[in-house]
């Protein structure tokens, strides 16, 4: 099932998305859609990022660059879900020319995210830096 976007302005914002699309705007990504449905929120332990139920590449999420567990450990992690354009993704191979994006919110602060590209087929593997890099490319070492 896919989760249903409202466009930005059918929608009352949270202070934390409001924190995020503000995030995204001022990167220079124009916000069109947001998905209360599929944003969450949960607090980051060692539990969480070793669940086996959670997706493979939730450790990748939290390996990038400027992102540290250690500094955020036992907070509470709000993950804001837009669709976005002007983003290096829309110009996906077989993409719609939009970008799916989320942002990582803790203590009013936006600390980063992911991103990949809206397609009418499901995408497998993991997802993009929230500028459009591979993870797999861009980790702490």
């Amino acid at each position: 099932m896919n989760p249903t976007f409202n466009t930005i302005n059918e929608v009352k914002l949270s202070t934390e998305a409001k924190i995020a699309r503000d995030f995204l705007n001022d990167k220079g990504y124009k916000v069109v859609a947001y998905s209360k449905e599929t944003s969450s929120s949960y607090v980051l332990t060692d539990e969480k990022l070793n669940d086996p139920s959670e997706p493979p590449y939730q450790k990748l999420i939290w390996n990038q660059p400027g992102i540290s567990t250690d500094k955020y450990m036992g907070k509470t992690i709000f993950n804001e879900r837009f669709i976005v354009t002007n983003h290096h993704l829309d110009t996906y191979p077989h993409g719609e020319g939009k970008t799916y994006v989320d942002v990582m919110v803790v203590d009013g602060q936006p600390i980063g995210g992911i991103s990949a590209p809206v397609t009418k087929e499901k995408l497998v593997g993991a997802p993009y830096s929230l500028d459009g890099k591979p993870l797999e490319q861009i980790q702490n070492k």
